[in-house]
């Protein structure tokens, strides 16, 4: 069974860099053309997320790919 984004830590991951940077999930969403309560799931971990892991980590200049 593949882990989910609360169970490997990329929620958290992604929230504290998006503090760092001054950006809203909102705004991150946008970016990645998806609604914001899709990635709101994604880093809760109720959703896998798998197709936008990469890009998440490309926008937010992360080194730890998905």
């Amino acid at each position: 069974m593949k882990e989910n984004g609360a169970a490997d830590g990329f929620g958290i991951q992604v929230k504290l860099e998006l503090v760092r940077r001054r950006m809203s999930q909102m705004e991150l969403a946008a970016e990645l053309g998806v609604s914001p309560k899709y990635l709101c799931d994604v880093l809760a971990g109720r959703r896998a997320g798998w197709k936008y892991r990469a890009d998440i980590c490309r926008l937010l200049g992360l080194d730890r790919p998905a």
